[in-house]
C-alpha cells in the first residue's frame, strides 16, 4: 500500500489519477478539496498496488476541519508500506514541506520524495532547493503531464517491501458486492460507513458538505461475504448546488449509483421523505439497481414503535411508491440499532438481482397468472400471451410474447410483475417487462410446377 501525501495543492489527486490511469479523485487548483482518504488499486510494473490519497498534510493544525484531514493522514501512513511525500517544484521550499518531511522521517516508514509540476528546465532548477530537505533522492516529475511516470514507477516498485501485501484478484473469486450510500447532505451517511468499518474510516461532521470524494472500504463478514461500501458526497437539490468542486462530487455520487450493485438510500427522520430522495431512488430503479431504503438516526425517535415510526413508514408508502419493493430499515450508527441487519438484507438482494427463472416455470406461472385474471381485450378479443422467458439478470429482465402490444394495459403488466414477485420473490430489486408481438404465421400456399417440356 503506497499513500501518497503532502501539503495542500501540490497535486496529490492528480497524481492519484494519473497512476491509476482514470479520473477518480476530484483535481481542483485550490486547497482543501481532497478530505477523506481515497483508496485505489494501480498496476504497476506488472504488480498490482493500493494507492491512498489523502488530504493536504498540515502536522501544525489543531482543530476544526484542518485537524480531521491530518487524522486522516495520519491513519493512511499508519497502513501503508510506503510513503511517497509530494511537493511543489514551482513554489519550492516552503517550511510546510520541511514540517511534513521531518514529521514523516519520525515514523520509521519508508519514503520516496517527488517534486511535482516540473514542465521544464525552468521548473527543474526551482526543483533543486528542495534537495535542502536533506532526501536521499528526490524524483522529478509533471502528474499533469505524465513526464518522469517511468522513474517514478520502478522507484515505486523497488522501493516496496517485498513481503508488502499485494492486491492480487484470484480469478475464481467472487467479486464484493458494490454498497452505494447515497442521500442527501447530513443524513447519516459517513457515521455509517464509519460503523460498518468499525473505525474512523470517513470525518463526520455536522457541516453539510463533509464528504467530496466518495470514499471505499472492504468489508469482509464472519460468514466470508464481502462487501465494498462507498460512501458519496451529500445530493443537494439541482439549483442549490454550487458551480464546480460541488457540481463534480455530486455528479460523481450519482454515478457511484450506476456502479453500484445495491443503493443504500438514507433519509433523514427530522424531515421525512423529500422531492430529492424521490429522485435518487428513481434514479436507482431506472438504471436497475437493487435498493434499500434507510431512515437514520433512528435513536431520536421518541419510541422505536411509537406513532412517529408509522408516520415515517406511511410517507415512504406515498412518496416512494413507484419502488415499493425496497425495503425500509430503522437504524442508528451511533447506538448500532438496526445495523447489524443491513449488509443481509444487501447480500439478499443482490442474490435476488441474479436470479434467473426457468422458462418452462415462467409458462407455468403465465399459465396460472392469466387463469386468474383475465388479459385484457382489443377490438372485443382478449390479447393472448404467447409465452415468457427471462433473457438478463440484474435486473431481472424479461420478454413476453403476445399477440398484440397495443391496448396491452399497463395496469396489467403491473399485475404481472407483482404476480412475479408474490410467485418468485425478488425483494429488492426492479424488474423488466419487455412485450414483443409475434408475427402471424401465414400459411404459405405452394405454387404449381409446371412440368418440364
Amino acid at each position: 500500500m503506497v499513500a501518497i501525501v503532502g501539503r495542500p495543492n501540490v497535486g496529490k489527486s492528480t497524481l492519484f489519477n494519473r497512476l491509476l490511469r482514470r479520473r477518480d479523485a476530484i483535481v481542483e487548483d485550490r486547497p482543501g478539496v481532497t478530505r477523506d482518504r481515497r483508496y485505489g488499486i494501480a498496476t504497476i510494473l506488472e504488480r498490482q498496488v493500493t494507492l491512498v490519497d489523502t488530504g493536504g498534510f498540515d502536522p501544525e493544525a489543531e482543530a476544526g476541519l484542518d485537524a480531521d484531514i491530518l487524522q486522516q493522514t495520519r491513519y493512511a501512513v499508519e497502513e501503508a508500506d510506503l510513503v511517497l511525500v509530494l511537493m511543489d517544484a514551482k513554489e519550492g521550499l516552503t517550511e510546510g514541506d520541511r514540517l511534513v518531511v521531518e514529521t514523516l522521517r519520525r515514523t520509521g516508514r519508508p519514503v520516496l520524495h517527488a517534486a511535482n509540476k516540473v514542465d521544464g528546465p525552468t521548473q527543474a532548477a526551482e526543483a533543486a532547493e528542495l534537495h535542502a530537505l536533506g532526501v536521499p533522492e528526490l524524483l522529478h516529475i509533471s502528474a499533469a503531464h505524465g513526464s518522469g511516470m517511468e522513474e517514478l514507477q520502478q522507484a515505486l516498485v523497488d522501493t516496496l517491501p517485498v513481503s508488502a501485501p499485494v492486491a492480487e484478484a484470484e480469478a475464481d473469486e467472487e467479486a464484493p458486492i458494490r454498497i452505494a450510500l447515497v442521500g442527501r447532505p447530513n443524513v447519516g451517511k459517513s457515521s455509517l460507513l464509519n460503523y460498518l468499518a468499525g473505525a474512523e474510516r470517513s470525518i463526520v461532521s455536522d457541516r453539510p458538505g463533509t464528504t467530496r470524494d466518495p470514499v471505499d472500504i472492504e468489508i469482509t463478514t464472519r460468514s466470508g461475504t464481502v462487501f465494498t461500501v462507498i460512501d458519496t458526497a451529500g445530493v443537494r437539490r439541482k439549483r442549490s448546488v454550487e458551480p464546480g468542486m460541488e457540481r463534480y462530487a455530486v455528479l460523481r455520487a450519482l454515478r457511484r449509483i450506476t456502479e453500484a450493485d445495491v443503493t443504500c438510500l438514507m433519509l433523514d427522520p427530522a424531515e421525512g421523505v423529500v422531492e430529492q430522495d424521490a429522485k435518487l431512488a428513481a434514479l436507482a430503479h431506472d438504471t436497475g439497481k437493487g435498493l434499500v431504503l434507510i431512515f437514520s438516526k433512528s435513536d431520536t425517535l421518541p419510541s422505536p414503535v411509537g406513532p412517529e415510526k408509522r408516520r415515517l413508514t406511511q410517507d415512504v408508502q406515498d412518496q416512494l411508491r413507484f419502488v415499493p419493493y425496497a425495503p425500509l430499515h430503522f437504524i442508528s450508527s451511533r447506538t448500532g440499532q438496526g445495523v447489524a441487519r443491513l449488509l443481509p438484507t444487501v447480500a439478499r438482494i443482490h442474490r435476488e438481482s441474479g436470479r434467473r427463472i426457468s422458462t418452462a416455470d415462467l409458462n407455468r406461472f403465465l399459465e396460472d397468472t392469466t387463469a386468474a385474471h383475465t388479459p385484457p381485450n382489443v377490438r372485443g378479443r382478449p390479447i393472448r400471451l404467447f409465452y415468457m422467458t427471462q433473457p438478463e439478470t440484474r435486473p431481472p429482465t424479461f420478454i413476453l410474447s403476445v399477440s398484440s402490444k397495443k391496448g396491452f394495459a399497463e395496469s396489467y403488466q403491473n399485475y404481472i410483475l407483482n404476480s412475479l414477485r408474490k410467485t418468485f420473490g425478488f425483494d429488492g430489486v426492479p424488474l423488466r417487462l419487455w412485450l414483443r408481438r409475434r408475427k402471424n404465421r401465414k400459411k404459405i400456399k405452394s405454387k404449381k410446377r409446371r412440368p418440364k417440356r
